[in-house]
């Protein structure tokens, strides 16, 4: 089971809409993990700016994570490897 750590920049709304926790404001994160498991299933857990935690099932983290590559390649610099 690899993590990866991702610290989020804020801004004023960064908005994902999820099949079963809804919308989420991800400028509201501190830190978003994904989680690789063995067949082939990511979940995911957030940090709120508050301190709470949050953790994500298979399908709202596919949402959540292709909405973290696109803002990632949209306004971060972020260097491959």
């Amino acid at each position: 089971m690899a993590t990866n750590g991702i610290f989020v920049l804020k801004t004023s709304a960064w908005l994902v809409k999820t099949s079963n926790s809804g919308w989420l404001n991800l400028s509201l994160a501190r830190q978003v993990e994904f989680e690789h498991h063995t067949d082939n299933v990511m979940i995911s857990r957030i940090t709120w700016s508050d301190g709470d935690c949050q953790a994500f099932g298979r399908d709202d983290t596919k949402e959540i994570h292709q909405a973290w590559q696109e803002y990632t390649k949209k306004y971060m610099d972020v260097p491959n490897g």
